[in-house]
Formats: C-alpha cells, structure tokens, sequence
C-alpha cells in the first residue's frame, strides 16, 4: 500500500460518523447461543466469539482448503480480534450431516455498530472482519471476503443472508463489506433492497512471474520495461544516491530487526504527515499495537517482510510488506524528506524490493489499493477494491438513498 494514502481510515459514509453498539451480550446472557438454519444444502451458525484458542483451530483447518488472501489468515485475524473490545459474531456455515462433527464449509466474524448518519439517523450495521471503531478501522482490510473452503465460493453466501435476514437475535440494517473487491462482492446485490458504495479504489501490482519468463530477472531490465520519463528519474536517483555508497537493499532478519524497521518507518511517516498539518497514524495506538501483534506472530513464521534501502550507510527508505502464498503485498513504508528533487526514495526502495522478489519466487509483487503515482508508474491495473453498504428494506434508509440520488443530481447539472 501507500506510506499512509491508502491507509487513511475508510469514509465511515456520507456525513456520517460511526460508534460501537451495544448489541446482546454474549453467552447465555444474550439468549443467542447457537441458532441454526438450513436450506437443504447448508447450516448456518452464528453465535458470540467463544473461546480464540477453539477458534484458532476451526481458522486453521479451513484456510488449509481455501484460496484465501493474507487478510482472512490466522496471522492477520487474531492480530484484529487482540485489540476489538465489543461483541463479535462468528458465522459459519457446515454440510447438515458432517460425519465427524461440523465440518466448516465458510467462517466470518461479524463486529456491530451504530452509525449515526446526518446527526439524526442511527444505522445498525453488522461488518465484516471490522467493528466500525475509526481508529481500529485505519488498519484497512483488504481482500475481504468469508473465509470460504475451496470450490464453495459461489454458493455459501445465499445460505448466510437468508440466515442473517432472518434471525432476529440480532439487530441490523445495514451489513457492510470494507477493502472488498468489487467484481465479487456485487454479486451479492440482488439479495438485498439496495447497495452503495462507500469507497473505491483502484490496485495496482506487477506480474512477476511473467517478467521473470520474459527474461527479466534484474534492476536493469526491470526498468527498461517502464516509460521513458520513468526510466529517466529512476536511473538518475540511482546515480544521485551511488554518489553516498554502494545502493543495496537490507532484510530485517530478526524480531528486533523488524521492530526497529517498523518504528523507523513509523517515525518518518509520522514527520511527514506532521509537516502537511495532519495527525499521523503512529499516534493511533490501535493502529500500532494492532501492528506489533502482527509481527510478532507472522514474522516468525515469514509472512511478514521488513526492507530497508540504503546508500553506503545514508538510509533511502523502509517498506513493510507481507509474504503470503507466493504474493507480496505493498503495506505500509517510510522515507525521509530529501531537498534534492533528483533522489526518488520511494521509487528507488520499490525497485529494490522488486528486484530482489523478481530473484525470488513470488508470482505478483502487489500495491493494493490506491491510486498514487508510483504505483502507476511501475505497475500495472489490478482488481477495483471497494467498501459496500447493503441494505435491508427500511422506509428511512429508502428516504436517505432518494436524498441521495437527488444530490448527486443536483450536482450534475451544476
């Protein structure tokens, strides 16, 4: 992702601000329980968030039969459920007949809010894999989705809304789906009385593989395959910063390593949002306690990569990135302010990175979500990621969608 661009917390929707419900407690406090609903193909469970440790294990088992993103791993899931402090709900949906016990066909957690929208309309929202709380929220999901065993993709959403729509343990009307992408999740649209969107983005990502067929394996030809003015500014940074010291690229290769990776970037980011007048994200604790979690857990296991850039022993830039199932995926980074318009940090750092996954055997060094210059400049068009609302049939969120809709009219004959 951006060194924070992308990363800024997604519009919780049109002059609206978002807080926490207070939905049934848990256990038999709530009277939920486990509440089951079939339709002849599957069952559907939804029940508070028990035990992590049973959870853990049930995750475990069904990402092993998934094509799931790094955004539905164990990794990134525990890391989130650490830091949520109100209710969550985990749905699941299993064969009516297992032969060994439920056998998890599709996991998801559900958190709740109340969005007050327009200063006088409370919106019950249930969202996927989020709870709605801004500062938690600036993490940014993307890849939603249900965590959902392979080949069953297309059919176990039907059996969850039909469920969701029809329990009534539960209160909502609204169910969004942050950091989805777009060509999937609007499948779901005809199940529901209306959609909208409340943010969208465009990705950006290289073919690694296919660069690496077509012969291209180093810095140099990397570059040659970019545009003209592109292949100009970046050969010239190299030059700029080869006049400080050898160019290279350094791994973070211990949990000390990549903590102090982290709070570099971290620092540097922050100085940067400062000078624009912004409020920096390494002052959201949610963001950053959030993050140290994750590394602990998922640098250990090599998910989770940190990379710094430098020239002899001047730092050019660091990047934080995940390793998963032979994708990398661009997250967060640092660089410093430099006066000389000639040294593209950014760019330089990227490059390196990319060089160093093209001598690897990743398939696709991914941007994600975000529209900003260097991801255009050294990728290419990926998926649409948005973050969509569906609404049940509710008389006042027909009346806002008609508000809606005569706005947007209003400004197009502007």
């Amino acid at each position: 992702m951006t060194d924070f661009e992308a990363h800024s917390v997604q519009k919780r929707t049109q002059n609206g601000s978002a807080g926490t419900s207070t939905p049934p407690k848990s256990g038999s406090e709530s009277g939920i329980g486990s509440v089951l609903a079939g339709d002849g193909q599957f069952s559907v469970t939804v029940e508070p968030v028990g035990e992590v440790q049973d959870l853990a294990v049930r995750w475990r088992v069904l990402e092993a039969q998934s094509d799931r993103s790094f955004f539905l791993s164990w990794t990134w899931i525990s890391a989130w459920l650490s830091q949520v402090k109100s209710p969550v709900f985990l749905v699941s949906v299993h064969a009516p007949t297992p032969r060994d016990g439920p056998s998890d066909i599709a996991l998801g957690l559900f958190g709740t809010s109340v969005e007050r929208r327009h200063g006088v309309l409370p919106v019950r929202q249930l969202i996927l894999h989020s709870n709605g709380e801004a500062s938690l929220d600036a993490i940014t999901i993307e890849y939603n989705n249900l965590l959902m065993a392979r080949g069953y993709e297309q059919s176990v959403w039907p059996s969850v809304l039909s469920h969701l729509k029809s329990q009534t343990q539960i209160s909502w009307r609204e169910m969004i789906v942050p950091g989805a992408l777009a060509a999937k999740i609007n499948a779901l649209e005809p199940a529901f009385a209306r959609s909208y969107t409340r943010s969208r983005s465009g990705s950006w990502r290289i073919d690694l593989a296919t660069l690496r067929d077509n012969g291209i394996r180093e810095r140099d030809s990397f570059i040659s395959t970019l545009s003209k003015n592109a292949r100009g500014q970046i050969r010239r940074a190299f030059r700029r910063y080869e006049e400080f010291g050898e160019v290279r690229l350094e791994k973070a290769s211990s949990m000390e390593d990549a903590k102090s990776f982290f709070a570099a970037m971290g620092k540097l980011n922050s100085e940067k949002w400062i000078a624009r007048g912004r409020e920096p994200i390494m002052d959201n604790s949610a963001f950053v306690n959030f993050h140290q979690q994750l590394i602990e857990t998922g640098f250990s296991q090599g998910s989770i990569e940190m990379l710094c850039a430098k020239a002899g022993e001047r730092h050019i830039g660091w990047l934080y990135n995940f390793c998963d199932r032979g994708r990398v995926l661009f997250y967060f980074s640092g660089f410093p302010a430099e006066q000389d318009n000639q040294l593209k940090p950014g760019l330089v750092t990227q490059v390196l990175a990319i060089e160093a996954h093209l001598k690897g055997d990743a398939s696709v060094y991914d941007f994600m979500a975000g529209d900003d210059r260097y991801k255009q400049t050294l990728g290419a068009r990926g998926p649409e990621i948005i973050t969509i609302g569906f609404q049940q049939s509710d008389p006042l969120l027909t009346l806002e969608a008609l508000a809606r809709r005569l706005k947007a009219s209003f400004r197009a004959l502007r």
